[in-house]
């Protein structure tokens, strides 16, 4: 299975030095979001109101990319966390402080009740506006993690020591909270929706 070569990868670069494993993922991510761009602009509006049944899951197209548009977006809030000191970043181990674009501060009790926030916020939107604000955040996220200057592997050390369990039973241990928010964004792009958007790594 092809998704078992991501995670084959995200733990050989985790098995480097901090500095060293900053340019590893990098890479990695460049090829993620590379794939995941390109995968949401070549969806029409015609296929974004489709249903697509994977599993017990039969949202649409455009929910999808939308429920990912929306983690990206509370990931940033939480790469703006670790950018401003803070050695527990947001979305980490809760999904508490969840800032709207109006400003109004959201704390979930879980995560399937901010995905269900989420879906019903888009739910009128058009695709051309869902397709751009995706492109967006997907790419604001890219820069951050990427930038020499932000994210850099001595800020993502600086934060509290955290293990990442990975959906192929892995545990990713003896790191931090930092470089866990960086496997959690990319594997949410590359991996859990791979299927539906047809992704390099799709099962």
């Amino acid at each position: 299975m092809i998704v078992d070569d991501f995670y084959r990868q995200i733990i050989a670069i985790f098995e480097r030095p901090p500095k060293e494993r900053h340019v590893g993922m990098a890479k990695l991510h460049e090829q993620v979001v590379n794939d995941y761009i390109a995968a949401v602009q070549k969806v029409s509006e015609q296929d974004a109101i489709q249903a697509v049944s994977v599993g017990s899951d039969n949202r649409t197209l455009a929910a999808i990319i939308a429920h990912i548009a929306e983690w990206e977006r509370f990931g940033i809030m939480a790469a703006g966390d670790i950018l401003a000191g803070l050695t527990h970043p947001r979305t980490i181990t809760d999904v508490r402080g969840f800032v709207t674009t109006e400003g109004q501060t959201l704390d979930f009790a879980n995560v399937h009740e901010f995905n269900a926030y989420q879906q019903q916020k888009y739910a009128t939107w058009s695709w051309p506006q869902l397709q751009k604000e995706a492109i967006d955040y997907a790419s604001t996220l890219y820069t951050l993690f990427t930038c020499p200057n932000l994210l850099t592997a001595e800020r993502l050390e600086h934060t509290k020591p955290h293990q990442k369990k990975l959906r192929n039973g892995e545990i990713l241990d003896k790191t931090t909270m930092g470089w866990c928010l960086w496997v959690i964004c990319l594997d949410h792009e590359a991996v859990e929706h791979a299927t539906e958007l047809k992704l390099p790594f799709s099962p």
